[in-house]
């Protein structure tokens, strides 16, 4: 008999162990890792600048917080889910825009208030020149 309350508490130890747990996210943490990795190898390639790099990971910040708050109650609600889901997918969107944002529509905006804006106004009348930003060149790509 002993032996049986024994093994009988062992298990609603286990159980109640089990229970108290904090509420699993696994999906919406595994989203945030990649997206942390992404943002750091994109940072680490030049395709981000420190500005984009900051911006990016105070979103990230944001969803970490809005993850933890959901977590206090120690029930994550499907609302609650979907509105992390939509924060990630929002923060997604926003890493691959900056990542493969075309140089030639937005002009590096470091470097871009540093030409001369003599330099910009003939770019813009001339569709034929291009500005190298680097050795602040005008080429004539139209012969």
């Amino acid at each position: 008999m002993k032996k049986a309350i024994f093994i009988f508490s062992l298990l609603m130890l286990a159980g109640f162990s089990v229970w108290a747990q904090e509420p699993g996210t696994p999906r919406s943490d595994a989203r945030q890792n990649a997206q942390r990795v992404r943002i750091h190898e994109g940072r680490a390639d030049g395709d981000l600048t420190k500005r984009e790099t900051s911006l990016l990971n105070k979103e990230q910040r944001h969803i970490r917080r809005s993850e933890h708050r959901a977590k206090t109650d120690g029930n994550v609600t499907v609302a609650e889910r979907r509105k992390l889901d939509r924060k990630q997918d929002r923060a997604n969107r926003h890493i691959h825009r900056a990542k493969t944002m075309e140089q030639s529509n937005l002009i590096n905006k470091e470097r871009h208030r540093s030409v001369p804006f003599f330099f910009r106004y003939l770019t813009m009348l001339a569709p034929g020149l291009q500005l190298n930003l680097r050795s602040l060149q005008l080429l004539c790509l139209t012969e």
